[in-house]
């Protein structure tokens, strides 16, 4: 077990960062262009586990690629996620208006959530750790659509860091707190029933999921947005925010139809790959914009196919159960 002194100073050279992310929200924008260049080209360099697991992960899913190419993809990863930490210190410091995020953000696509949000029932917004995604929501809010996010606090942030910036613009925040997970779904009914789009993010792993291929290699896949999307009645829109300059360009993709199979087991399993296919397309055409330091391949992939052939991996059944009486 590390002590907490080795725990301390691990995480140092993050807590440093931190502090001057926070800084560089007060600089002009070009600047801040700037400092996300240089502050990601330092976590590049950094000799923190997070680092290590970038470069595995990415040898992982471009196994075609050589080494020197892979660290190109993960330094223009960091500085993305560099800016993205600078534009969110931008939004908790208030520096950011909702009109002046609304500018820095063009949409493409934005017919296909209109007409889903036709239907009167929500749109769950399918999206992924890829690019400042954070802001998907909060562009769309800017603009006067009703908006959601499920989202977890991050530990290195202040207290409701993302919640607060997410009341700030006018989103309605839904928070996942763990040891709660079973409750979760009752908000995001509510919020679908109220005709808002709810951002849910399908690409970290998870112990309530199913085992998927993720760039070949079987992954814990979250099952959420499916069951929800069938239990609502809410389309299910992916989308993308990719970095554009000093702004970005949210593509918003066709509604996603939902399989017809019989089998509720079977058709789970088929709309979650899927999905899953979706995530991993997007990733590929842009693999810069994700955010490689999760592991998302938690465990080994023999592991997980004996799971799934012994019949242990996490049903659609279970989730059901646990939220049946639940309502809006």
């Amino acid at each position: 077990m590390r002590s907490r002194t080795e725990s301390s100073s691990r995480r140092l050279p993050w807590l440093a960062m931190r502090g001057l992310m926070l800084l560089a929200a007060h600089l002009p924008e070009q600047v801040q262009q700037a400092a996300a260049r240089g502050l990601g080209g330092v976590l590049a360099r950094l000799p923190v586990a997070r680092r290590r697991l970038a470069l595995d992960n990415l040898a992982l899913a471009f196994p075609e690629l050589d080494e020197v190419h892979q660290r190109q993809i993960l330094q223009a990863s960091l500085r993305h996620w560099t800016q993205t930490a600078i534009e969110l210190a931008a939004c908790a410091e208030g520096v950011m208006t909702p009109g002046e995020l609304a500018r820095r953000v063009d949409i493409e696509g934005l017919d296909h959530l209109d007409r889903a949000l036709a239907a009167g029932r929500g749109v769950i917004a399918l999206t992924a750790h890829f690019g400042n995604f954070s802001w998907i929501v909060l562009a769309l809010a800017a603009r006067g659509y009703p908006a959601a996010a499920v989202y977890k606090e991050a530990s290195d942030f202040a207290p409701d860091f993302f919640g607060k910036i997410m009341l700030h613009h006018g989103v309605t925040p839904i928070r996942v707190i763990t040891r709660e997970r079973s409750g979760l779904a009752r908000p995001i009914l509510r919020a679908l029933h109220e005709g808002r789009i709810v951002l849910m993010n399908m690409d970290q792993s998870t112990a309530n999921g199913l085992p998927i291929p993720f760039f070949g290699r079987p992954a814990w896949t979250p099952i959420g947005p499916v069951v929800l999307a069938r239990r609502s009645g809410a389309p299910i829109v992916p989308m993308f925010m990719h970095h554009q300059g000093a702004g970005h360009r949210l593509v918003i993709q066709p509604p996603y139809p939902l399989s017809r199979q019989a089998d509720k087991e079977a058709a789970l399993r088929e709309d979650v790959q899927r999905l899953s296919e979706v995530i991993e397309q997007a990733v590929r055409a842009a693999p810069d914009e994700w955010y490689w330091v999760h592991r998302r391949w938690k465990r080994p992939a023999h592991a997980i196919e004996a799971a799934s052939a012994n019949g242990n991996a996490k049903s659609a059944g279970a989730h059901r159960d646990q939220d049946r009486d639940k309502r809006p």
